[in-house]
């Protein structure tokens, strides 16, 4: 996982679906602060009467919004389909359900007020905008359809928390002395590339003892460095906002590291503030009470929100016996928000025939996102380009649109490192070749 993909938690799909796509009608674009919130309405000319109302995740800055059209990424996909959108910038960054929940129902009932009644609304959010969601809809009477969370933190802040404190806990235990304090983390401690460099020095020279961490937290060698770097800015930033402690390892047993014995005898504890945590309870213990609709997405291996995490929400939503109301599916992939163009649509999709055709979606894996699916590149041709600097010949995979060799028109250029057939080509050349279909698609007289 990238570091400046964690800190676009707020960005709705803007920086995985990366396509180019051709310029609707102008939409309708309304902008303002409340509260100290920023927000944006847009509405499309081919309104199809669906409201979209997006929650963002957790960012250690306020979002703030201009008023120029989308003309890439997720939200154009969902205005060129006749979708409006609606969404807050919070009025306090980081992390704060409660918030978030105030903030973003204040713009749905603007919403309202301004354009009118919508025929549904679908509340849709990514990491801590997930549980945003699953708080909306679990709230009496809601005013939303149903929702759809991608890679939302459902098992609550405590679990998020908690994981990132246990296994930074567990660095220290297998690299002393170069995570620095944990109990507090200094407020001046950087989230960089030079941070996470150090640490990956760090587990370079121990390969031991690397690899029993890296087992336990599930993640490849390579990665440790960098999840380290992310888990001990997630506990600076929590014990900042909570006012101490708000998690801690004093009951936690580890477990998965092939040493078990030996680090539960020797990892330092720490217990939880009972004041700092109380922030976290407020800020939001799911109950599992769904009134509407709830689509998960995840990917199998989340460094951020575990898939431990995440069932423990499908366990809360059994228990408040609401089991109708929610499914969970999953697709391939090793990061937080690791989602492609079709998943994600695809995923929409889902919601929109389980709300209003009663086509509950199945549990699993998603069925777009099997491998033959996700390898099958559109056509394309190969160029062959002699390299001095690497002594030999590169082969280069291009995809073009349709009609491209005839059109006068210009194009931006999307370049994929590792781009190779064996590598990441064949999935984004078909992410690309699928949203293009879709937009082509997407004529007002089919929106409804």
């Amino acid at each position: 996982m990238k570091l400046r993909a964690f800190y676009r938690f707020s960005i709705f799909l803007t920086s995985i679906l990366c396509f180019l796509t051709s310029a609707a009608a102008s939409p309708r674009i309304l902008t303002g602060t409340e509260a100290g919130a920023a927000w944006r309405i847009d509405v499309p000319e081919n309104w199809n009467g669906r409201l979209i109302v997006f929650f963002r995740g957790n960012s250690p800055r306020a979002e703030r919004f201009d008023d120029q059209p989308y003309v890439q990424g997720g939200r154009a996909i969902m205005l060129q389909r006749g979708f409006a959108l609606a969404q807050s910038g919070y009025a306090r960054a980081d992390w704060n359900i409660a918030d978030a929940h105030r903030d973003t129902e204040w713009v749905r009932r603007h919403f309202v007020a301004k354009i009118g009644k919508p025929t549904h609304t679908f509340a849709i959010g990514q990491s801590m905008g997930g549980l945003a969601v699953a708080h909306a809809l679990e709230q009496k009477g809601t005013a939303y359809s149903g929702g759809l969370s991608l890679a939302g933190t459902l098992g609550g802040g405590d679990a998020l928390f908690q994981q990132a404190f246990v296994n930074l806990a567990a660095f220290d235990f297998y690299f002393p002395g170069t995570v620095g304090t944990i109990v507090p983390v200094p407020p001046a401690q950087a989230l960089d590339a030079a941070a996470v460099r150090a640490l990956d020095a760090a587990v370079a020279a121990k390969p031991e003892a690397a690899a029993k961490l890296a087992a336990l937290m599930a993640v490849p060698i390579e990665a440790i460095g960098e999840q380290t770097a992310i888990n001990r800015d997630l506990v600076r930033r929590l014990q900042q906002l909570s006012g101490g402690n708000a998690v801690g390892n004093a009951n936690w047993l580890y477990s998965g590291s092939g040493d078990d014995a030996g680090l539960n005898a020797g990892v330092r504890r720490y217990a939880a503030d009972a004041k700092a945590y109380e922030f976290l309870r407020r800020n939001y213990a799911p109950s599992g009470r769904l009134e509407k609709p709830l689509l998960a997405l995840q990917t199998i291996h989340d460094p951020i929100v575990s898939a431990a995490a995440t069932n423990s929400y499908a366990t809360a939503v059994q228990r408040a016996g609401r089991d109708a109301q929610f499914v969970q599916q999953y697709v391939p992939g090793e990061q937080h928000l690791g989602f492609n163009a079709v998943q994600i649509v695809a995923a929409i999709e889902a919601l929109q025939g389980w709300v209003e055709r009663g086509e509950r979606p199945t549990s699993g894996m998603q069925p777009s996102a099997s491998p033959a699916a996700a390898d099958a590149a559109p056509a394309h041709e190969l160029v062959e380009l002699p390299s001095a600097a690497l002594a030999e010949t590169r082969r280069i995979a291009v995809c073009t649109p349709p009609a491209y060799a005839t059109n006068a028109a210009r194009f931006p250029v999307r370049y994929v490192p590792d781009g190779g057939l064996a590598e990441h080509f064949p999935r984004v050349a078909a992410e690309a070749d699928a949203m293009r279909a879709a937009l082509s698609a997407a004529a007002p007289a089919s929106l409804g």
